[in-house]
């Protein structure tokens, strides 16, 4: 059995502590790859990137659950659930992509052409995500 602490579970603690973490890795992750694509703005970095943006968005609706009260579904659980989803699938889809870019990274000679993949790579996640919402 898991203890109680101020009326919430060990659990709960722990959740908001790794959310926390999350959150404060993913806004350090995204500043420090803003400040290299400014001096090199590699398809490598963009990538990084949007990994973090994508974890930033599934800690923001981990953080969003532990401020829902009663059982009903509310506007902050409609939208937490619109954002937990967009963040997993964007998450899972932006690691994908940067293993097939780490593959065809050989391949692809210009900068042009890694910039044409990964502007496919990001059109295709949007509509993973929408296709994904609209089911």
């Amino acid at each position: 059995m898991i203890p109680d602490v101020d009326g919430q579970t060990a659990w709960s603690t722990v959740d908001i502590v790794a959310t926390t973490l999350s959150i404060a890795g993913s806004l350090f992750m995204s500043y420090f790859c803003l400040l290299l694509l400014r001096y090199s703005p590699s398809v490598h970095v963009k990538i990084v990137l949007s990994i973090a943006i994508s974890d930033f968005l599934f800690s923001v609706a981990n953080a969003m659950s532990n401020f829902e009260k009663g059982e009903g579904v509310g506007p902050l659980c409609k939208s937490e659930a619109i954002i937990r989803q967009i963040g997993f699938f964007m998450t899972i889809y932006f690691t994908v992509v940067a293993a097939v870019f780490a593959s065809k990274v050989s391949k692809l000679q210009t900068e042009q052409s890694k910039n044409k993949f990964f502007k496919s790579a990001v059109c295709y996640g949007f509509l993973i995500c929408v296709v994904s919402l609209l089911g």
